[in-house]
């Protein structure tokens, strides 16, 4: 199962997370759905600067690892 998570920015703000359905995979169960789309949700700032830095300005961007629940 597979779902992926389409971060919506505006003006440089987050104004919007879309789940969309892989191709040629199955979508995760709708309560898995909902987990996944809080958590991006939750961590999405931190995505987007993650993302900028490591493909912009090709900096060394280290993982994190996020323990426990959201709520």
């Amino acid at each position: 199962m597979e779902t992926k998570a389409e971060i919506i920015i505006e003006d440089g703000k987050v104004i919007n997370v879309i789940l969309k359905d892989v191709a040629g995979h199955k979508p995760l169960e709708l309560n898995k759905s909902k987990a996944f789309k809080e958590f991006v949700e939750t961590f999405s700032d931190q995505i987007v600067q993650r993302w900028v830095d490591y493909f912009i300005y090709h900096k060394s961007v280290k993982c994190i690892k996020v323990e426990g629940k959201i709520k």
